[in-house]
């Protein structure tokens, strides 16, 4: 099975949630295709360090900004 997560982050991206996705994805990974998004302006090196971190994609959190993933 292909799972993608999302998240995104406009600070150090270094809070609990950033945390659980890595442990979750860790964990989901041992059985399944699992690739890691990163949605915003900030970094988060957790998600980053995950084996499973695809890339990072900037866009503010503005619908408009959201409207141009379309084209990615």
């Amino acid at each position: 099975m292909n799972i993608l997560f999302l998240i995104s982050s406009e600070g150090n991206g270094a809070g609990g949630h950033f945390n659980s996705l890595y442990q979750i994805s860790m964990e989901v990974g041992r059985k399944h295709n699992v690739k890691v998004i990163l949605l915003g302006k900030g970094k988060s090196p957790i998600v980053e360090s995950s084996p499973h971190f695809d890339r990072k994609i900037s866009v503010g959190h503005g619908l408009k900004d959201f409207q141009s993933l379309r084209g990615k």
